[in-house]
């Protein structure tokens, strides 16, 4: 189930930009909201992006999509002389040096998981996933290409 997710340096996304479907602390009988169990949230059973035509509304669901075919292996290539396909902020050259940044927030078999990464046009830059099992947070891994290190477990 997917709670948030976020991105930024992406298509026409400069800043970071992110749609959360946790629901606000205001009561509405009709919003017909989800628990979560082990949780004190309550999730929309929908969301809308709206705004002005070309305005970034799909860039952002494509945003969604480039993390998904990021974890599939889809954007990354086999050999690391042809990196990462990505297309960062189109409307400044300086942006093509920044790295892009997607993350997301979901539950999966009544555990909340973050996980999300930051690459360049060469590498992942940085990558992580977090685990809050009974609301205690648990770092799953944690990689930084710039440490050099090639993971950081904690999963006790």
């Amino acid at each position: 189930m997917l709670l948030r997710f976020g991105c930024s340096n992406f298509l026409s996304i400069r800043d970071y930009q992110e749609i959360s479907l946790v629901a606000t602390k205001k009561k509405d009988a009709a919003a017909q909201l989800r628990e979560v169990p082990g949780l004190e949230l309550k999730i929309l059973p929908a969301a809308a992006i709206y705004g002005a035509n070309a305005s970034g509304k799909t860039n952002f669901i494509q945003a969604i999509d480039f993390l998904k075919e990021t974890i599939s292996g889809q954007n990354v290539a086999r050999d690391a002389s042809e990196g990462v396909t990505r297309a960062p902020f189109k409307l400044g050259k300086q942006y093509a040096l920044q790295p892009t940044e997607v993350d997301v927030d979901f539950i999966h078999e009544e555990v909340h998981y973050h996980y999300g990464f930051a690459c360049n046009d060469e590498i992942i830059l940085e990558e992580w996933l977090y685990a809050f099992p009974n609301n205690q947070r648990q770092v799953w891994f944690h990689r930084n290409a710039k440490e050099g290190t090639e993971y950081y477990l904690d999963v006790s």
